[in-house]
């Protein structure tokens, strides 16, 4: 039985193994399980709905998924300690325009913030109205999360 990674389209026996888990990383693109089923999601939901103009906020950008959706629309990354990204600022104070982000890409980020709240008003604020979140957190017995979606 072979594995196909929708990050970069390699067919391979299996993903490489990480820690106490099996088939976790792919040998060519280095994507995790989160970072295929973002690409799933993303390519059967909101492909058709990011245009080439679009403005896309990668937010701690990972290679493997801003190799992929750079090269949909306009690609803006952010992060506030990684070197090599456009913006380096805390999500708690994004230095964008209202209203100014089609796509905003976040996974396993939120869970580092002090202030989610804030955070979240923030990605609400630099959002177009008719625009999208994309965002993951891990999975996790030790922590409860409770984020509320601004007006």
């Amino acid at each position: 039985m072979s594995v196909i990674c929708p990050v970069c389209g390699l067919i391979s026996d299996d993903f490489q193994p990480r820690y106490d888990r099996l088939a976790v990383i792919c040998p060519n693109c280095g994507s995790f399980e989160r970072h295929r089923h973002q690409i799933l999601v993303f390519n059967k939901i909101l492909r058709n709905r990011i245009k080439s103009d679009s403005m896309i906020l990668h937010i701690a950008p990972e290679e493997c998924i801003g190799e992929k959706i750079r090269r949909i629309g306009k690609y803006t990354t952010l992060d506030l300690k990684m070197k090599n990204v456009n913006i380096n600022a805390s999500l708690t104070e994004i230095p964008l325009r209202n209203s100014s982000i089609d796509l905003i890409w976040c996974s396993h980020v939120l869970e580092h913030i002090k202030d989610v709240d804030k955070a979240i008003e923030e990605i609400y604020r630099v959002m177009h109205v008719n625009g999208f979140f994309l965002v993951d957190v891990p999975i996790t017995e030790k922590k409860n999360y409770k984020i509320e979606i601004p007006n």
